[in-house]
């Protein structure tokens, strides 16, 4: 396009922005309700409605922004008008058109840019429904597609305001009579194009209220004939038209009626007609005349409520399964604990979750899991009476809201679970899952919406916790929640000061009784609560985020002691063992940022051997081999540990590579007592004979464990026999000062 051609274009969008008569009006409810509903369905801090004005962006609606108005040349906005659909910028710190943007490196900090263009009648992209972010984000389909209809609505908002505005200067031109014959031929011509041209309904009644004309766009909204409309009264009883509730409007409270009989104008008033199986939404304005009639203004607005209806869909449901959404739900338990108090009705939240949810995702898919999501959704709406809520309030966890007597609940809920255990075949593989559900019940546990689900969380979390199908809340729960909480702010807090305390347990050659190692194993005394053991905090440190921040204490500590020995001239025999989850090996940098720690503490990988569980392996086995793979090629000894317990990690053996195979206590424990165990530990030193690893047998705690153990071919064992986990300090002076290390073996190969 020329630069006159490109400059006309520009003059055709400003004339079309200006005709819009909106630059530098006051808020409007109409527009202000738009950018509202964007905020929380996006969960952005800003939302606007933006004009692009020739110098400027002005904002006719905004939430979340202080400023009316801001240059055109920092306008998001000003580009997005440029495209027909959604302009999204995902990081703008990484586009060449923002990156440099004041807005975007100084306050508000904007990252996250997407703008649906706001379209004139005749074509002119006059401004935008926009969001931002302060943080980087991407937009789903189902969010684009959500986007697009609020700025449809916001669009067709904007066109409603331009022709009602014409309709309002109509009738201001009716009212005035004081203009010389020539001004007035030409007015006439002029309201004679708007009247008959007009894409809204325009009608005058006399002073009885009687309509007495109309054009053909009010024939065409109101579905009747010039002759049927001139014949009726605008409070006619037989017009049936309800309010935006849904109740009758009474004939006179219609806007025409008021404007009639009050003498002044009454604007957008929301009705809806019907007449037979014809109906429509209008937005009617009405306004006095000086003969003593009125003029009446309608509105087809039917598309722009499907809209705000498909909208207001989209806000209270999971778009997903359909069902409600924890917002909704939230909304609907406020009405429904009213209905129960009022009615003496026993009201109960159950919560479902979907148990290792997040592996299914992992490792078949998120295609697989969101269908797994849906036919779970189906079976419980197959299954509960239709007067039951159902939501989806998490992204595994549902819940239902039911009138149920208290003994009926347990029943429902064996019911359910039994349903929702059964098999589910999606796309020719057949699925099991695991769920745990928990009850909160109205009155007994709470009469509050947030509080009562809350407690049957609670419950279900506990289920999960103790491996139950499901649980009924009870006020113990309250004090074990809130020790999780405080353990939660504690071991921050001991990871933050270095409180955690690291101790060593001895690895021996079960043959020849020489050290090949030490595990790492941490102890934590908490102020309040003493000695946490670790079999409660490492799984709240998995939950809540804090395992890779432990697992790098743990690094640093070993590290620094290896060092520490090092240059005290003291041998640590083989190596040091270190526990490690699968978030760390999800790490994208884990094993670069290791070997750069051991390299700056002049130690070597093979003086470290990295545990892993066989259960976390499997949660997520193609990133674990990947990272495995790298550190074994890195020279770091793996282990497998808890072997024979978790999900069977067999087919990857040969792919990991590791170098042990610990044998579980759980096996060691009954060894002596059990066939079935000492089968299992015979199998697990073949299986490893096999694959060229040795076997480490944990929790030896006598000579006849260790007896078998040896006439089992077991190469190593760990266990109070030997020694117990003890302070480094302690570990030094009695393994690597006293002579017993002397001999040792340097490999556990």
């Amino acid at each position: 396009m020329s630069e006159s051609d490109s400059s006309m274009a520009e003059n055709r969008r400003l004339a079309a922005l200006r005709a819009t008569k909106l630059l530098d009006t006051p808020n409007e409810a109409r527009f202000d309700r738009w950018v509202q509903l964007a905020r929380q369905t996006f969960d952005v801090p800003i939302a606007l409605v933006s004009f692009v004005d020739a110098d400027r962006q002005w904002f006719k609606a905004k939430s979340g922004l202080s400023v009316q108005e801001t240059p055109r040349s920092l306008s998001f906005c000003s580009h997005a008008i440029q495209q027909r659909d959604i302009m999204v910028v995902e990081d703008a710190t990484q586009d060449a058109r923002f990156k440099d943007n004041r807005f975007v490196h100084d306050d508000p900090g904007i990252r996250f840019y997407a703008g649906a263009p706001l379209q004139t009648p005749n074509g002119e992209q006059v401004g935008t429904l926009c969001i931002l972010d302060t943080r980087v984000r991407q937009l789903t389909e189902s969010q684009l597609t959500t986007l697009r209809a609020l700025g449809d609505a916001v669009q067709a908002e904007m066109n409603l305001r331009a022709y009602q505005s014409a309709a309002e200067d109509l009738i201001q031109q009716q009212s005035e009579t004081s203009e010389t014959n020539q001004r007035l031929q030409e007015r006439e011509q002029r309201l004679s194009s708007i009247y008959d041209l007009a894409p809204v309904g325009i009608s005058i009644c006399n002073a009885d209220g009687q309509l007495i004309e109309a054009n053909h766009a009010a024939e065409a909204i109101l579905n009747q004939s010039m002759e049927a409309l001139t014949h009726r009264q605008i409070d006619d009883p037989d017009w049936r038209i309800f309010d935006e509730r849904g109740f009758i409007l009474a004939p006179q409270d219609f806007a025409s009626s008021r404007a009639l009989r009050e003498r002044r104008p009454v604007t957008n008033q929301i009705m809806k007609l019907e007449q037979g199986a014809y109906s429509v939404w209008l937005s009617v304005s009405a306004s006095p005349l000086p003969d003593g009639g009125a003029i009446i203004v309608y509105s087809d607005i039917s598309d722009l409520k499907q809209q705000q209806d498909r909208i207001r869909y989209l806000a209270a449901h999971d778009q997903l399964t359909g069902l409600c959404n924890r917002s909704e739900f939230m909304h609907e338990l406020d009405g429904r604990i009213a209905v129960a108090r009022n009615t003496d009705q026993t009201l109960s939240v159950i919560t479902f979750d979907i148990n290792h949810f997040k592996e299914i995702n992992e490792s078949a898919g998120h295609a697989i899991g969101d269908q797994l999501l849906l036919e779970v959704a189906k079976r419980l709406q197959r299954h509960v009476r239709s007067r039951d809520l159902i939501a989806r309030i998490g992204g595994d966890e549902f819940a239902i809201i039911t009138f149920h007597h208290e003994a009926e609940i347990e029943a429902l809920i064996e019911r359910l679970l039994a349903q929702l255990s059964q098999a589910y075949e999606i796309q020719s593989a057949e699925f099991r899952i695991n769920i745990s559900a928990g009850v909160a019940t109205l009155p007994r546990h709470s009469d509050s919406a947030d509080v009562l689900l809350r407690r049957a969380d609670m419950a279900m979390f506990h289920a999960k916790t103790m491996d139950l199908p499901y649980c009924r809340y009870h006020e113990a729960l309250n004090n074990f929640y809130l020790r999780r909480i405080a353990l939660v702010e504690g071991l921050e807090y001991a990871i933050r000061t270095s409180a955690l305390r690291t101790y060593l347990q001895p690895q021996l050659n079960i043959q020849t009784g020489q050290l090949v190692g030490a595990e790492v194993l941490l102890r934590w005394q908490d102020p309040d609560f003493g000695w946490v053991s670790p079999a409660e905090f490492i799984p709240l440190a998995e939950e809540r985020g804090l395992i890779c921040r432990i697992t790098q204490y743990v690094i640093r500590n070993v590290l620094q002691q290896l060092q520490i020995w090092r240059e005290e001239g003291l041998e640590m025999c083989g190596r040091v063992g270190i526990n490690i989850s699968i978030r760390d090996l999800e790490q994208p940098q884990f094993v670069e940022e290791l070997l750069e720690q051991v390299a700056t503490s002049g130690c070597h990988p093979k003086q470290l051997e990295l545990e892993i569980t066989e259960t976390a392996f499997m949660r997520d086995p193609e990133v674990a081999l990947a990272t495995l793979t790298k550190l074994h090629e890195a020279g770091f000894s793996l282990a497998i540990d808890d072997f024979g317990i978790g999900h069977s990690v067999l087919n990857y053996l040969k792919q990991i590579q590791a170098d042990v195979l610990k044998i579980d206590i759980s096996f060691t424990r009954e060894l002596l007592t059990s066939a079935a165990d000492k089968a299992i530990i015979q199998t697990i030193i073949a299986t490893a004979n096999i694959f060229g690893m040795k076997t480490l047998a944990e929790g030896v705690e006598s000579a006849e464990q260790a007896q078998e153990l040896r006439r089992l071919g077991c190469d190593y064992a760990q266990g109070y026999w030997y020694g117990e986990p003890q302070p480094i300090a302690d570990f030094e002076a009695n393994w690597l000062r006293d002579g017993r290390a002397a001999g040792c073996e340097t490999s556990n190969s």
